[in-house]
């Protein structure tokens, strides 16, 4: 039997599901329930940061996403290093 404080790393893929119902939800809790001592850390991947489409409500998203894991850094890609990357649906700049 694992407790949470025996793992150093929790990988969440699609952590945007950790604001809705959803399982992660609850193991977000209990990880914020142990001492910071005992934490692991937490690595929330997503091609979707969130639904929200107006400016107002993708700033709550993210910002309840942010609470609910204790997230201290956001990091993503920007559209030149999508589409230099063969994403071409990224709108970027014509030089």
């Amino acid at each position: 039997k694992f407790g949470l404080s025996s793992f150093a790393l929790i990988v969440f893929d699609e952590v945007h599901h950790v604001v809705k119902r959803h399982p992660y939800r609850k193991i977000s809790k209990l990880v914020q329930m142990l001492p910071s001592h005992q934490k692991p850390q937490i690595l929330g991947l997503t091609a979707s940061l969130t639904y929200a489409i107006s400016n107002k409500e993708m700033d709550k998203s993210i910002q309840e996403l942010c609470a609910e894991l204790d997230i201290s850094k956001i990091l993503s890609s920007t559209a030149q290093e999508l589409f230099q990357d063969g994403y071409h649906a990224a709108r970027v700049p014509v030089e």
